[in-house]
């Protein structure tokens, strides 16, 4: 969220820019603080899904433009985004392979809120936007189990062996 935020808006322009992020579309008006943004966009869309669809409307053609953008710019085997809501965004639509990253959702919960210092109830809500482990799986081209840390080498490499053979 913050780095797409920051990249999205730029912190010293965020109402300039984007006159869209208002109080007309949300309960309280958003201020420069990058953190408090967060939290209240997080707060606002995850707690409506008429507002939550309206934003992704927005955010999500202009992440994907940026990808294209920033992926056509470079050189190499491959390269890699990384999206929770890879699916549910329309990333998919615009890169060759996908890879689920999956873990038990009691795992995911604990990790995601130590993370963002969010509650529970906070992560669960947006994990209800988000599609399960089993949808992830049966949608990508491979999948990594992310248990145990030692156990994330060897799939990477296994997965990026496989990759550069289909080039």
């Amino acid at each position: 969220w913050k780095d797409i935020l920051v990249k999205l808006f730029g912190v010293d322009h965020i109402h300039s820019k984007f006159p869209f992020i208002s109080a007309s579309l949300f309960n309280e008006p958003l201020i420069v603080d990058i953190s408090r943004l967060v939290r209240v966009l997080a707060a606002q869309i995850f707690g409506s899904e008429d507002k939550r669809l309206q934003l992704n409307s927005i955010v999500h053609p202009a992440v994907c433009a940026d990808f294209v953008a920033w992926a056509d710019s470079r050189s190499g085997d491959y390269v890699v985004v990384e999206s929770a809501i890879l699916f549910e965004s329309g990333l998919d639509k615009v890169v060759d392979y996908s890879v689920a990253v999956v873990a038990p959702e009691s795992l995911c919960l604990e990790r995601a809120m130590a993370r963002d210092g969010a509650d529970e109830g906070a992560i669960r809500a947006r994990m209800a936007t988000q599609k399960s482990a089993a949808q992830l799986q049966q949608l990508s081209d491979w999948t990594i189990e992310n248990v145990e840390r030692q156990s994330l080498e060897k799939q990477v490499v296994e997965i990026d062996k496989q990759l550069r053979c289909k080039r």
